[in-house]
């Protein structure tokens, strides 16, 4: 399984004057290593090739936490901490494909909410998260403009199924080049 991804850039939103797709769901996007993991535990890149031993293991402790709470199923999830910004260690819950309806409905049992540490503050290790989401795309991009271990929002159009690779039922507009 791949990780659906954003079918479409916007530009900045802080200083794009076009449309902003209306009623979409907005997170932030996160400047790290993106993954899945399978519902025997495996973890594999974007690519859908197994992560290198070294790297799964700085993810132990939060592995098996995320095999507790979704036993037996595919995870979309973000490693915390391979482009600085966070602590390698946590995992970020994206998505659960194999659930049924739209993205809403599949995130909502998913629990523990991201800490966005300030610029000196520590955050969580061993974790899994979760992102919350806003409606309001240019609100949430100022917020977290220039924030370590960010690089923008990402949209998803509400109601949605889960599909693999590119999709124009996702939108993201970087900061961070």
């Amino acid at each position: 399984m791949k990780p659906m991804r954003p079918g479409v850039s916007l530009p900045r939103l802080d200083t794009y004057p076009g449309a902003i797709p209306q009623g979409w769901l907005w997170q932030v996007k996160l400047n790290d290593e993106r993954g899945t993991v399978s519902p025997e535990g495996d973890l594999f890149n974007r690519l859908g090739r197994p992560f290198a031993p070294h790297k799964v293991v700085v993810f132990g402790d939060a592995m098996k936490t995320l095999r507790g709470m979704l036993p037996g199923e595919w995870g979309d999830v973000a490693l915390l901490g391979f482009r600085g910004g966070f602590p390698k260690g946590s995992i970020v819950v994206l998505d659960l494909p194999q659930r049924e309806g739209g993205f809403e409905d599949r995130i909502s049992t998913c629990t523990g909410e991201l800490y966005l540490p300030e610029d000196g503050e520590s955050a969580p290790v061993g974790q899994v998260l979760c992102l919350d989401y806003y409606l309001d795309a240019k609100d949430l991009f100022q917020r977290t403009l220039g924030r370590s271990g960010l690089e923008g929002v990402i949209g998803r159009r509400p109601g949605v199924r889960y599909a693999e690779g590119d999709s124009r039922d996702m939108c993201k507009s970087k900061w961070k080049t």
